[in-house]
């Protein structure tokens, strides 16, 4: 649907909010933000995640076809004034010269593209307005029906999902704020409108988490608390005798002789 959405805009302008506005249906791991200056248009791709191998080539691999895209849907070598990562540059800059055809810049504070404001009046080789329109107003519809249905609902997902990761680290309340499109400050007001506060909702995903990947066949103790964040085994102790009122292994002991719910 967001594909077809994106052909079928008017301009390249509404296929770019089209993008972003919807891309949350296709992916939760990361987020797309068009911003407008003066002369620039910003194509940002947000994943904040620790720039492993894995999530470097992850990041490239969403900006690249994100471009080739672009360049699809109007049908000509649309070239960016620059391309941006985050990411230290690779030993060998030709082939990412050649495929961008701009500039690119290496440990940026964005990965991303950016263009002359131009650009977004360009009109896809597929634009159909009334199309257009019937698919965003289905998309916005699945949207709202996917969508979490408080804030307290939207962050405890946004940690579990970091906790699963297999990262290992605990998010901050920035990194979840920045994933939601909002700041620190009004998080933090949110969750208070809730009756909720970041602290315990990182503290309720974790007591959750130890449980499952005690009760599972292949964590140990170790690689569990470093999974969730803690600094040693020493902390993870600690934590599991004030959720359970009893070490790890013998949590683990437990939930593997008869799995249960832990309320």
């Amino acid at each position: 649907m967001l594909g077809f959405a994106m052909m079928t805009a008017p301009s390249l302008r509404q296929a770019l909010g089209s993008a972003t506005r919807y891309s949350p249906l296709l992916t939760d791991s990361g987020r797309w933000e068009v911003t407008e200056s003066a002369h620039r248009v910003h194509v940002r791709w947000y994943r904040l995640r620790p720039l492993t191998l894995g999530h470097r080539m992850s990041n490239e691999t969403a900006v690249a076809p994100c471009l080739v895209s672009l360049r699809q849907l109007v049908g000509r070598h649309l070239d960016p004034i620059e391309a941006t990562f985050r990411h230290a540059a690779p030993p060998i800059r030709t082939t990412h010269a050649a495929f961008f055809r701009c500039p690119v810049r290496s440990e940026a504070l964005h990965d991303g593209l950016s263009f002359h404001c131009e650009i977004l009046d360009d009109v896809p080789l597929g634009a159909n307005p009334k199309l257009w329109e019937y698919l965003c107003k289905n998309a916005d519809s699945l949207s709202e029906k996917l969508a979490p249905r408080s804030i307290v609902e939207a962050v405890s997902h946004h940690i579990v999902r970091e906790l699963s990761s297999g990262e290992g680290g605990v998010p901050s309340l920035t990194h979840v704020a920045r994933a939601l499109g909002t700041t620190d400050r009004t998080l933090r007001r949110r969750l208070s409108l809730e009756g909720a506060s970041f602290r315990h909702l990182i503290e309720g995903a974790r007591r959750e988490q130890a449980g499952s990947l005690l009760q599972g066949a292949t964590a140990t103790v170790t690689e569990t608390a470093l999974k969730l964040g803690f600094s040693d085994t020493t902390a993870f102790t600690h934590a599991c005798q004030r959720w359970f009122g009893c070490a790890p292994r013998e949590l683990r002991a437990r939930l593997r002789a008869a799995p249960r719910s832990l309320d």
